[in-house]
């Protein structure tokens, strides 16, 4: 089987949400307000062969999202939440729909979840802007 590339093929489908901020960059994200990033997050390797043909394969990512904070108590801080709430909103319509990246023939049994029931301030900086994130499993069978 051709090695496709997953992780373009992850960033194509994830532009599918009409709610980004951005355009989603694998492993960069930038400093400005609402730039995002999909960021993989490595896990030991298990051997999930089903069969001698066929294994499970587990591809964790963290999505993440800077946004400006405020200081103040207008809406801004809430708003960036109720964002990042839709985007994983978003993730879990893609499993109920079934809407998955398309890896191409030789790939099947997608399942999608989130792995957190809220999104996180990650890291704030001295600008005023702010990191957050959370993270989401792609499972899915590989033939060899």
């Amino acid at each position: 089987m051709k090695r496709i590339n997953i992780d373009k093929k992850l960033l194509e489908w994830a532009q599918e949400c009409d709610t980004l901020t951005g355009t989603p960059l694998l492993n960069w994200l930038g400093a400005n307000d609402g730039e995002c990033a999909i960021v993989p997050i490595p896990s030991e390797a298990e051997p999930g062969f089903i069969s001698g043909d066929v294994k499970e394969v587990t591809y964790d990512f963290m999505f993440q999202v800077m946004f400006k904070m405020s200081e103040t108590t207008d809406d801004v801080n809430a708003d960036n939440m109720l964002t990042l709430r839709g985007w994983q909103d978003w993730i879990e319509e893609q499993e109920e729909m079934g809407n998955y990246p398309d890896f191409g023939t030789g790939y099947s049994c997608y399942e999608l979840q989130n792995l957190s029931n809220m999104p996180q301030l990650a890291e704030m900086y001295e600008s005023g802007m702010a990191k957050f994130q959370f993270p989401v499993r792609l499972k899915y069978l590989e033939e060899k």
